[in-house]
């Protein structure tokens, strides 16, 4: 016992019981040695892992653009928002990820988008061809002359169906036609329309006097009476028959007097109407691209096109229907012109509705026409003038002021800043120089409502 003691170095006077109290100390003692050996080891492995971390944090931080920080609580800030952006690019990418399907299935769209447009355009090159028009984009006017002539053919031959005459005959009475004078039509139109009026009246009366005879003849026997009134209804019966021919007769010549008005006015309005078209389209910059009638109704019916797009007059605002109407103007000047009927050119305040891009535009139109027409324009608006002077070559504007006329007073001054007064209390008026200048202040105004 002793001799086992001393070779593991503990006392050799201790009894059993204490040999038994070191042995289990010696056994705490290495247990705890074995256990420090392990931590130490894990230790290390961490600390290798925790190296290891770093390095690769560097690297990531180097790789995104990051210093790397030497303070290890930076370093967890760092590791902080490198997660972060790591997420917000994963999120990214799966909106990239979308984005590039997206892109995908819009180039397969746009493929077929692309197909359809070339066989439209080939359909359309096709139709071109089959209309004899050298631009598919004339199509559309092309199918409007071919309803217009499907409507004037219809129109021809309800005119020859109700013109007896055939043949030879039809084609002296279309060359008189021709040469008619549309004032005189237009009064022979007038008179027989009265005349047809007349005889549908005595019609009336007739018809209603043969019932009245009829039932009166009802009513008599064999007496000489109803001999009478037998012979009355013959000659009523002839009466009728008589005036129902001369009826007839002024009814298929009211319809082509009314077709030879129609194809008068046709005549007249188209050169009119194509003219005025090309003017309203500068004068609106382009935003109409013409002018149509509409014969759906009695009385044809200006249109403006506007794209694809038919408005009537209604639905133009105020500053477009003056230009409309401008544009109509002209063009009935031109046409007169043509025949030898030159007419002086005068409006006042034609662009108060303008605005300073379509003032220019109408007055460049009216100096193309100022060497044919005397152009004499009326305006209280100074700016109108700078802007002529400006858009006008020189020596062609000649402005020419006005005396300016004040209600009760004998003296004029010039219309240029001339001070305008109330007509009630001679107060001075404030006036912009736009629009309709007032003529009584607010306060009188007031008053006088």
């Amino acid at each position: 016992m002793d001799t086992w003691l001393t070779r593991v170095d503990l006392p050799a006077d201790h009894d059993t019981a204490d040999a038994l109290a070191d042995l289990e100390r010696l056994h705490r003692v290495a247990a705890l040695m074995t256990e420090a050996l392990t931590s130490e080891q894990e230790s290390q492995h961490a600390t290798a892992v925790i190296e290891r971390f770093h390095t690769l944090l560097q690297t990531t931080a180097a790789a995104c653009g990051r210093r790397f920080p030497d303070n290890p609580p930076e370093r967890d800030q760092l590791v902080a928002a490198l997660y972060d952006e790591a997420k917000a690019n994963r999120s990214r990418f799966e909106q990239h990820a979308i984005l590039r399907s997206t892109h995908d299935e819009l180039l397969s769209a746009v493929a077929g988008f692309h197909q359809t447009s070339q066989r439209l355009a080939a359909e359309l090159a096709a139709l071109a061809r089959a209309s004899k028009v050298d631009d598919p984009s004339a199509l559309a006017e092309a199918v409007r002359r071919r309803q217009r002539h499907t409507l004037l053919s219809a129109s021809l031959e309800e005119v020859i169906q109700a013109i007896p005459a055939r043949g030879d005959k039809l084609d002296a009475l279309i060359s008189e036609a021709a040469n008619a004078d549309g004032s005189r039509l237009e009064a022979q139109l007038a008179e027989l329309t009265d005349r047809i009026t007349d005889l549908d009246r005595q019609r009336t009366n007739q018809a209603e006097l043969t019932g009245s005879k009829k039932t009166e003849l009802a009513q008599l026997d064999g007496s000489p009476a109803a001999a009478r009134a037998a012979a009355e209804a013959e000659i009523s019966v002839a009466a009728l028959i008589e005036e129902s021919e001369e009826y007839l007769r002024l009814q298929v010549a009211r319809t082509i007097v009314a077709r030879c008005m129609e194809d008068y006015l046709q005549a007249q309005q188209d050169p009119i109407l194509l003219r005025a078209s090309d003017l309203f389209t500068r004068l609106t910059l382009g935003r109409f691209s013409g002018l149509e009638l509409d014969h759906e109704h009695d009385a044809p019916l200006v249109l403006a096109r506007r794209a694809s797009e038919l408005l009537s007059v209604n639905q133009l605002s105020e500053g477009t229907t003056d230009q409309l109407y401008l544009a109509l103007r002209l063009a009935s000047l031109e046409r007169y012109a043509e025949e030898d009927r030159t007419l002086p050119f005068t409006v006042d305040d034609i662009f108060i509705t303008f605005d300073d891009h379509r003032t220019r535009a109408a007055l460049a139109i009216l100096n193309e026409m100022a060497d044919r027409f005397q152009m004499i324009v009326f305006t209280h608006h100074p700016h109108l003038i700078d802007l002529a002077r400006q858009e006008l070559p020189a020596g062609r504007l000649h402005v020419h002021s006005l005396p300016v006329f004040t209600p009760g007073r004998s003296d004029a001054s010039p219309a240029q800043g001339a001070e305008r007064l109330c007509r009630v209390c001679r107060q001075p008026l404030t006036y912009s120089g736009r629009g309709r200048p007032p003529v009584e202040c607010e306060t009188c105004s007031r008053a006088r409502r």
